[in-house]
């Protein structure tokens, strides 16, 4: 009996030596798993890292342009008058574009109508059509 399990340990000797070739294997495909995973850690934080500098220093050197407020503190009068110079020619619906962007609060429902009120008694503009104003190179005075 002791020769049959002699033999049979001999028999398997192979085999243990595969299992045991196959287990440090896995232990250094772990190990290797194991520093990718934390590389791949490191990297996202990093990233991320990068990330928010960049976002930061992109704001710092390239400011959003702020809204124009080129008109905010003009009367509505003041402010058509001047897109009105300074074009040579606009419609209602330029003046009322220009107002917006430049800052202008235009609280009526009616812009048009609220245009053509501020310059019915400018000497600098006239109406040349329905909804169309044109400098005047020489106002009355």
């Amino acid at each position: 009996m002791w020769y049959a399990h002699t033999a049979m340990n001999g028999d398997l000797a192979p085999l243990q030596e595969s299992v045991h070739y196959y287990e440090k294997q896995v232990q250094a495909a772990q190990e290797a798993f194991d520093r990718a995973n934390a590389n791949l850690e490191a990297a996202q934080r990093n990233l991320a890292l990068a990330k928010s500098f960049y976002e930061l220093e992109s704001r710092r050197l390239q400011p959003e342009a702020a809204p124009s407020r080129r008109f905010a503190d003009m009367t509505l009068r003041e402010a058509c008058v001047t897109i009105v110079m300074q074009s040579g020619r606009a419609t209602a619906n330029e003046i009322v574009e220009q107002l917006r962007d430049g800052g202008h609060e235009l609280t009526t429902s009616f812009p048009g109508r609220a245009i053509h009120a501020a310059l019915i008694r400018a000497r600098e503009v006239r109406k040349v059509g329905p909804g169309v104003y044109q400098a005047v190179t020489n106002p009355a005075r």
